[in-house]
């Protein structure tokens, strides 16, 4: 996964976002924020919920006996940009919606969430 960055017009303040495990995460990951200037950085989540990219319903691979619902991958999606009002606008892709469909199997899909901060 390679972070994505952009640039505050009103501020020049750097932004780059990134999927973030964490210490304390596990296989679980947020969507994160990173904002300041170079050699200064404030990072924070901005996700609201983990997401499980290990337990996925369409990303399954082929093959991986010791991992039969293992996603082959998250975050193709992730982006930051920011509005001429200096407020930064995340989007990524997460696996954070659980279902259980008789058709589709138990596990994860994957949508596009967003947060302004």
């Amino acid at each position: 996964m390679v972070p994505v960055g952009g640039r505050d017009p009103a501020t020049g303040t750097i932004g780059i976002a990134d999927n973030d495990r964490g210490n304390s995460n596990g296989t679980l990951y947020n969507a994160s924020l990173a904002e300041g200037m170079p050699g200064s950085l404030a990072k924070a989540t901005v996700s609201t919920a983990g997401s499980d990219p290990v337990h996925s319903i369409f990303f399954q691979p082929e093959n991986v006996p010791s991992c039969p619902a293992c996603a082959l991958f998250h975050g193709d999606y992730i982006t930051v940009g920011y509005g001429s009002d200096g407020h930064a606008n995340v989007a990524w892709t997460d696996m954070r919606q659980h279902i259980s469909d008789p058709d589709l199997g138990n596990g994860f899909l994957q949508f596009i969430e967003f947060a302004r901060k």
